[in-house]
């Protein structure tokens, strides 16, 4: 029969042991936490690589919105002509002319349908 610790060697190795589960404990954390950094990793070098992707494509907005402001700015009368024209409403003979092209432009759509269909129709399959 194996000799029976005391009282204080029984104490001591409760001790060591606690130390063992405190340390075991720390290190499971360590490992937990390092599962944790490597699948944020990828999340954060996408998260990364699309901001610089974005912060790029602001860079090259950004400098053609001010080309293009500067050439504004500095062909701002013929600007204005022109965008006048553009907004000016069409007079009553534009939109009868702008009515009848429509027109035709439909009349030849049904057309062109017409014969696509009779085209299918008479040529046989495979062929």
């Amino acid at each position: 029969m194996p000799k029976q610790k005391t009282i204080p060697e029984l104490k001591a190795e409760i001790a060591t042991n606690e130390r063992q589960l405190v340390q075991l404990q720390h290190k499971q954390q360590q490992f937990e936490n390092r599962i944790t950094y490597y699948e944020k990793g990828d999340r954060r070098k996408r998260a990364h690589h699309l901001i610089t992707r974005g912060a790029a494509v602001e860079r090259v907005v950004l400098k053609h919105i001010q080309a293009v402001t500067g050439y504004i700015l500095r062909h701002e009368a013929h600007f204005r002509t022109v965008m006048e024209e553009q907004l000016r409403p069409e007079s009553g003979e534009q939109i009868r002319i702008r009515r009848k092209r429509l027109e035709r432009n439909e009349n030849r759509i049904a057309e062109l349908n017409g014969c696509s269909s009779e085209f299918t129709r008479t040529t046989p399959a495979g062929g």
